[in-house]
């Protein structure tokens, strides 16, 4: 049986932002102990899991920052975790510049759309299309009035169809 690594990340990312922050350090430990594309984001997903489990809370903002950036700021991000002390104040952020897109980044809780969301990023992010338009459809069925994924939607749609 083939192990299917995109579903070992979607529960990890699912389990993460659901505060099963131990569920989802299991699960990147298993992709981050197998050469996949998804060891930079499991390597970091251990890092901020241990690090809410000592007490640094901002953690949580700090992954969703890392899951939106591209490999090279990843890798300089962890990189920079090590290097320095970060403050919340770095990384507590309401916008980012997204592949000259801003992105509204909503507040975090254990919604599990924002999964959706996120593991749509992450796909599109890989040149993925067509699985980044199954997610974010998905979190889209869960959000049918939320504007800017509607709009995410469609472009990606429109894209994928040309």
């Amino acid at each position: 049986m083939a192990v299917e690594y995109e579903t070992i990340l979607e529960k990890a990312v699912e389990s993460f932002f659901s505060d099963k922050f131990q569920l989802a350090k299991s699960y990147f430990m298993l992709l981050n102990n197998h050469d996949s594309n998804f060891s930079q984001i499991a390597y970091f997903g251990i890092i901020c899991v241990d690090s809410i489990a000592n007490g640094y809370i901002e953690a949580k903002d700090l992954f969703k920052y890392f899951l939106l950036s591209d490999q090279t700021s990843q890798k300089n991000m962890i990189d920079y975790f090590f290097d320095h002390e970060i403050s919340y104040e770095e990384f507590s952020i309401d916008e980012i510049d997204y592949n000259e897109q801003t992105v509204l980044l909503d507040s975090l809780t254990g919604d599990s759309t924002y999964s959706d969301i996120m593991l749509g990023e992450i796909f599109e992010k890989m040149g993925d299309a067509q699985k980044a338009l199954d997610y974010l459809t998905k979190a889209l069925q869960k959000r049918p009035f939320d504007s800017l994924l509607h709009k995410k939607v469609s472009n990606l749609g429109k894209n994928l169809k040309q």
